[in-house]
């Protein structure tokens, strides 16, 4: 079900969600345009402040935001079709973490038992 919800009410929705609560952008965007900041700007600066003290990457970031370029700029149909290419690029990005987890995560797993050793033989 599509609501026609303003920006500013849609962006305050997404921030108190519990689900979304790790995205402390959200928050703080909603604040900025509160504050009178159009969204693309409260979405940009947000977004770069988030750069600073989260897990996400810059590759992610820029694809977050990307929003600010469809939500409030053209039709319901434009729009739906720009957040379905980012959704496919967050998608995209998720995977490549993941294999990237995979790839990495069992030379980490090596360095550790190899550290561990060369620490047991140091000890011994």
């Amino acid at each position: 079900m599509y609501e026609n919800t303003d920006t500013r009410e849609l962006i305050r929705k997404l921030s108190v969600e519990e689900g979304l609560s790790h995205l402390g952008f959200l928050p703080l965007a909603f604040k900025l345009m509160e504050e009178g900041q159009p969204f693309p700007k409260a979405w940009e600066q947000s977004l770069c402040r988030e750069k600073r003290r989260s897990y996400l990457s810059g590759g992610d970031l820029r694809i977050i935001g990307m929003f600010s370029d469809v939500i409030g700029k053209s039709d319901r149909k434009s729009q739906m079709g720009g957040i379905e290419l980012i959704e496919q690029l967050l998608n995209q990005a998720i995977e490549a973490a993941k294999r990237m987890r995979d790839e990495k995560g069992g030379l980490y797993r090596s360095l550790g038992i190899l550290g561990g050793i060369g620490l047991a033989v140091l000890l011994l």
